[in-house]
């Protein structure tokens, strides 16, 4: 991937004597997902993960909690850019500009990475437990957003708007990056989708930021049906 590299800085580890320079967690990921391909996510064990490129249990295991935490390291990854981003962006900015800007950052995919994405999708979403696991991973993302909407907004903004920006957002995103991979070729790259996705969302929402609180529409009353 292009910006995820795996270093010391970023993997929080030190260099080991005597390691294969295979085994960073991007290429620990990669050659699991070939194995979760070809053999079976619950037929592959973390045995059969660290012979494929070299290493013992242990070294696995200093880079990944479990056997499923392998298939999430670029999106744990996305998401500790994304925080970063999130405090660095332009103050200047209208708060859904910023928002944008910050995702955009965040965003480390390129055409190298079409397959691999897609790969990692269909076998998420055919799998019982990661899929439901993903939503866990993906939705860190949605609280970080509001956060930044409510600390850049301040007390004008209604209390429910900063998480209702950010799940419309991280649908925008995981719509955005879902095209991209289910197409074969593609002139538009996935940051250029995410845009795309993302900027109807910040617009309206911009909108309603604008108005205020008393601008925000209030929920319905305790007891009363809404048809």
């Amino acid at each position: 991937m292009t910006v995820i590299k795996d270093s010391p800085a970023t993997t929080g580890t030190r260099p080991r004597r005597g390691r294969p320079p295979a085994t960073t967690p991007h290429e620990i990921q990669l050659a699991a997902l070939d194995l979760f391909q070809r053999n079976g996510y619950d037929e592959t064990s973390v045995e059969d993960i660290a012979a494929a490129v070299g290493i013992g249990r242990s070294t696995f295991f200093s880079y990944f909690r479990s056997k499923s935490s392998v298939i999430w390291y670029d999106l744990d990854e996305n998401h500790r850019r994304l925080v970063d981003a999130l405090a660095a962006v332009d103050r200047s900015l209208p708060v859904m500009d910023a928002i944008l800007e910050a995702v955009l950052r965040t965003i480390i995919y390129d055409e190298d990475d079409r397959v691999f994405y897609r790969d990692r999708n269909r076998l998420v979403f055919s799998h019982p437990v990661l899929s439901v696991e993903i939503n866990g991973v993906t939705g860190r993302w949605a609280p970080s957003i509001a956060d930044a909407v409510r600390e850049r907004a301040g007390a004008k903004v209604h209390p429910a708007l900063p998480l209702a920006i950010g799940y419309a957002a991280v649908g925008a995103i995981a719509a955005a990056l879902t095209l991209w991979s289910d197409a074969s070729t593609g002139t538009t790259g996935p940051r250029g989708l995410v845009r795309w996705a993302l900027e109807p969302v910040v617009g309206s929402f911009q909108t309603t930021l604008d108005r205020g609180a008393d601008g925000f529409p209030q929920p319905p009353a305790p007891g009363v049906v809404v048809a």
